[in-house]
């Protein structure tokens, strides 16, 4: 698997997601944070090496909110590049992940999203992006307050 931290992801320039570091009131606990806004859907980048031996991945999303209650959908689509190949080139077909917010500020794990299938050919070693988002118009989306990403685990489908 790969643990990706907020840190380690690019806001998109167009649509791209906020960017936070917060520290809880009592304990301190300091984290650095992707904002995500409830209208608007925003994206954000990270780049790696594909791993050897996987075809497809899916991702997990841990995450919280200052409200109370209400669904996020997040998305997750990847890009394998070859040599040769075209940087602005097509992301594969996102997969979708609805989880919900129980009470603020308590973190949330979502369930692991459907096998996401690579744009390009997964190969071993190849440059690959991971765009995740959080689709705020979508319908199942309804949790009116930013969703704050802490951190996205990448792990292989079986």
């Amino acid at each position: 698997f790969i643990r990706v931290d907020a840190s380690e992801f690019i806001p998109r320039t167009t649509n791209g997601c906020g960017i936070d570091s917060q520290e809880t009131s009592t304990n301190k606990i300091n984290r650095d944070l992707l904002a995500f806004d409830a209208g608007t859907n925003e994206y954000a980048q990270y780049w790696f090496n594909w791993p050897t031996g996987w075809n497809t991945a899916k991702l997990t999303f841990y995450w919280f909110a200052t409200g109370s209650s209400g669904d996020v959908v997040w998305s997750g689509s990847l890009k394998c590049y070859a040599d040769g190949d075209a940087i602005d080139s097509a992301m594969g077909t996102p997969q979708l992940i609805v989880d919900t917010l129980s009470s603020a500020n308590t973190i949330r794990q979502s369930s692991a999203t459907p096998a996401i299938t690579p744009a390009g050919t997964a190969t071993s070693g190849r440059l690959t992006v991971l765009e995740i988002a959080r689709g705020a118009t979508n319908g199942s989306d309804t949790l009116a307050v930013d969703a704050l990403l802490q951190q996205v685990l990448i792990e292989k489908a079986t």
